[in-house]
């Protein structure tokens, strides 16, 4: 199965990447301590939450180079610019500000945008009761 891989300290952050990820039939790993998977990242998307601990962030970041996963870095690309292009000079492949992730991630793995449907107070893929 297909992964999204999180390092992010957000755990609010995290449960929105996991519930669009769900939806798209994907599974979802929060990274602990920039600690890779032990059966490696080949085929998963990777989302470093680079909005806290820069220095961690690019630390992961680096480790990931030679892996090519498909990377996204999360910033406050309003406020730093320099941060996304950074993250681009490390090897992300996207650099994507942190209110625009969940549509990103929705895009790329082929989930339904979380912005196409009204909010039922359900989880994904649940139809709400008429």
């Amino acid at each position: 199965m297909r992964r999204v891989l999180v390092h992010s300290p957000d755990l609010l952050f995290y449960s929105q990447v996991k519930g669009t990820a769900l939806a798209a039939g994907w599974a979802v790993a929060q990274i602990h301590l920039g600690r890779l998977p032990d059966d490696g990242v080949d085929g998963d998307a990777v989302i470093i939450d680079a909005t806290r601990d820069l220095p961690k962030a690019w630390a992961f970041l680096d480790s990931l180079r030679s892996h090519r996963p498909w990377l996204v870095l999360v910033a406050h690309q309003h406020l730093h610019p320099e941060v996304g292009e950074e993250a681009l000079h490390r090897g992300a492949t996207e650099a994507v500000r942190r209110g625009a992730i969940l549509s990103r991630l929705a895009q790329r793995i082929g989930g339904p945008s979380p912005d196409d449907a009204p909010f039922t107070g359900k989880p994904p893929g649940e139809a709400p009761k008429r």
